[in-house]
C-alpha cells in the first residue's frame, strides 16, 4: 500500500488564491501550486515595525475604509517574516517590496529568482542594503 494522498486545493477545485486561507499555510499553498505545474509568483510587501502597520490601519478605519484585527498585527508581521526565506527558495519569482515611508508609494527593493537574486535586482536596490527594511534583511538572510 502506497502513502495517503493528501487533499490539494489547487487539484480540488477548492483554492482561493486570493484573500486569507486560515486552513491553508502560504507556504503550503505554494507547495500545492507548484505540484499542480503553476508558476508561483510571489510579492512581499514590508514595513520595518509592525506598528507602522497598525497606525496605518487606524488611519485608514478612521477615513471610512475597511478595519484588520489589529491584535494580530505583531504575530502576522513575526509570521510573515519566518515564511520569508522558504517563499524565497520555494516561488519561481518573489518580488520584495518596501512599504516603510508612508504616502511615498512601495519601492521595489529586492528580487529573486529561483531563490537568488535576479536581473531585475540591478535596478533595484540589492539585499543587504539599508534600503531593505532591516527586519526583512535579516529575516531574508536566515534562509
Amino acid at each position: 500500500m502506497g502513502k495517503p494522498s493528501v487533499e490539494n486545493p489547487l487539484t480540488e477545485g477548492k483554492a482561493q488564491l486570493q484573500g486569507h486561507r486560515p486552513d491553508c499555510h502560504r507556504v503550503q499553498l505554494i507547495r500545492y501550486a507548484r505540484a499542480a505545474g503553476y508558476e508561483v509568483k510571489a510579492a512581499y510587501l514590508a514595513t520595518e515595525d509592525p506598528a507602522l502597520n497598525l497606525g496605518r490601519i487606524l488611519i485608514r478605519v478612521n477615513n471610512g475604509g475597511s478595519f484588520a484585527p489589529i491584535s494580530r498585527i505583531p504575530d502576522d508581521f513575526s509570521k510573515g517574516l519566518k515564511q520569508l526565506p522558504n517563499v524565497r527558495k520555494l516561488a519561481d519569482d518573489l518580488m520584495l517590496f518596501d512599504n516603510t515611508v508612508h504616502a511615498h508609494g512601495v519601492r521595489l527593493v529586492a528580487y529573486f529568482h529561483e531563490g537568488r537574486s535576479g536581473e531585475a535586482a540591478s535596478h533595484c536596490t540589492e539585499v543587504g542594503t539599508k534600503s531593505v527594511p532591516g527586519r526583512v534583511r535579516k529575516g531574508l538572510r536566515q534562509g
